[in-house]
């Protein structure tokens, strides 16, 4: 069965439900959402509030074709945003390969939809957590299994060649900066 998080043992991917939380981090507040179903629909919505041009970053950290490593796009509008997570949001929502960051230039408005399915919001809180109660969310505490397994899909293997060459991505390493499992 295709999903990237499973609890160890469980045959069907382990799905979130619909909640979120705040949580401090050591340099500001942010929110910690289960992503669940339609993981991707959910980024593009929680998306759409952040300050053109954005950025994206793919953050490649198991790769099955391409090298590990940060790659970020040039800056693009809400609309080039779509056309790309159309198109390759599969790749995030279903494989545990990579990470996918969307945010302002400035840093200020960021999403991050991680490898364990959570997506983390940072900047416009309020804003954020108003999308979520209109799309069904609650306050919760979205946890990741213990133990649990990532699945790296070869289904996927020709998306994330084609990612690759889609733009001239800058690629930044180490991969220092990203948190392990």
């Amino acid at each position: 069965m295709i999903g990237k998080l499973f609890a160890v043992g469980d045959p069907a991917p382990y799905r979130h439900p619909k909640v979120w939380i705040r949580e401090p981090t050591d340099e500001r507040e942010r929110l910690r959402i289960g992503a669940g179903i339609g993981t991707i629909e959910l980024l593009k919505a929680l998306a759409e509030p952040l300050r053109e041009p954005l950025f994206l970053l793919v953050v490649m950290r198991a790769p099955r074709v391409v090298e590990v490593g940060r790659w970020e796009s040039v800056a693009l509008t809400h609309p080039e945003l779509t056309r790309f997570t159309d198109r390759y949001g599969e790749l995030f929502e279903e494989d545990a390969r990579a990470q996918l960051w969307v945010g302002e230039l400035d840093g200020v408005g960021m999403l991050v939809l991680d490898e364990h399915d959570l997506i983390y919001a940072y900047g416009p809180l309020h804003t954020f957590e108003q999308v979520l109660r209109e799309r069904g969310f609650t306050k919760g505490d979205p946890v990741v299994p213990d133990p649990h397994e990532h699945r790296y899909n070869h289904q996927y293997d020709q998306m994330e060649q084609d990612l690759r060459r889609l733009w001239a991505w800058h690629r930044i390493l180490p991969l220092d900066a990203v948190p392990e499992d």
